[in-house]
């Protein structure tokens, strides 16, 4: 449907909360449809990027572990309702493949990411260039598509070549035959990125039954995007060794397991299970989280109806 048309068939519906759905910072999102007037009493986003969608929509919500420091100060929506459980992948395959830790055949540790170059911010440089300082056989491979461009191959091996880290410490891999989720069977450990930390990027991490070490926000910097990982690694009983704090303890948790490869592996073959056992499968609890909070915006929209309802009375009364 073209947007207007869109509009006017919701606006139609007379709902009481519309939620959008759309993924509202991706190129095909349609959110003018939730500018449109009267198209519901309360409107709210979820399950798109995690960050304000930049319209004054009535509420967003996100797990209640991602909430803001700053209770939304650069938020437009007026109100952020955490849930219980934020996101569900019962029935949901990620097609991962478990596979043998290639430190065992490698003879060395291997570092990687899959999460999109704009989130290699100078922290993220930092702290992956520490774990290789820290171990002078390690390497860090770097998958994405952009891998296979010569020129954004010599900008990243300049960038850590300034942090004392050779060329031949990196591994650039573009998308492989099978699917990029195939890297993780090159992968020892997953490095978050900071600032913006993976989302679904962690959780196939994880599925592939790859540990993703990752490094959170002090009290009043947590925002959104960098707690997606929080989330996930709290839900799965992961935070206590792969959340870290410090650049210090960043690298003194991937030492730790770069040195018992015995219990890495180990790892590795249960963390699956792990995953699928934790609460993001629980998929009667995520529904009874999601439900009240949609129960609880339609009383809200109750409430200002009744109160519009006696406002309009006492004013007419005053006539």
């Amino acid at each position: 449907m073209e947007t207007l048309a869109a509009a006017q068939t919701i606006a139609a519906l007379n709902l009481d909360v519309l939620v959008e759905l759309d993924g509202h910072h991706m190129s095909s999102n349609t959110l003018e449809i939730l500018a449109y007037p009267g198209i519901a009493r309360v409107r709210t986003s979820y399950l798109g990027y995690a960050a304000t969608t930049g319209l004054p929509l009535d509420a967003w919500m996100i797990d209640q572990r991602c909430l803001p420091d700053d209770n939304g100060d650069y938020f437009t929506e007026r109100d952020l309702v955490g849930l219980p459980i934020g996101f569900c992948l019962e029935g949901y395959d990620l097609n991962c493949q478990q596979s043998a830790l290639p430190a065992l055949s490698n003879g060395f540790i291997t570092f990687g990411t899959l999460n999109n170059p704009n989130k290699w911010c100078p922290q993220t440089l930092i702290n992956w260039a520490a774990l290789l300082q820290d171990n002078p056989t390690a390497k860090l491979l770097l998958g994405r598509p952009e891998c296979d461009n010569p020129l954004f191959v010599q900008q990243w091996q300049n960038r850590f070549a300034e942090r004392g880290i050779d060329a031949d410490r990196l591994i650039f891999a573009g998308n492989p035959e099978g699917g990029y989720l195939k890297l993780y069977e090159r992968i020892d450990i997953a490095v978050d990125t900071y600032g913006n930390t993976g989302g679904m990027t962690s959780l196939e991490a994880l599925a592939c039954g790859v540990p993703v070490l990752s490094m959170g926000h002090p009290v009043g910097a947590r925002q959104p995007v960098n707690l997606l990982s929080t989330a996930i690694l709290q839900h799965v009983g992961l935070a206590d060794e792969w959340l870290v704090d410090t650049v210090d303890a960043f690298v003194a948790q991937a030492a730790r397991y770069s040195n018992d490869l015995e219990s890495l592996a180990a790892l590795r073959q249960t963390l699956p299970q792990q995953l699928t056992n934790s609460a993001l499968y629980d998929g009667q609890a995520y529904a009874s989280g999601l439900s009240d909070a949609l129960v609880a915006l339609a009383d809200r929209c109750r409430v200002a109806q009744i109160n519009s309802y006696q406002t309009r009375l006492i004013e007419s009364s005053r006539r």
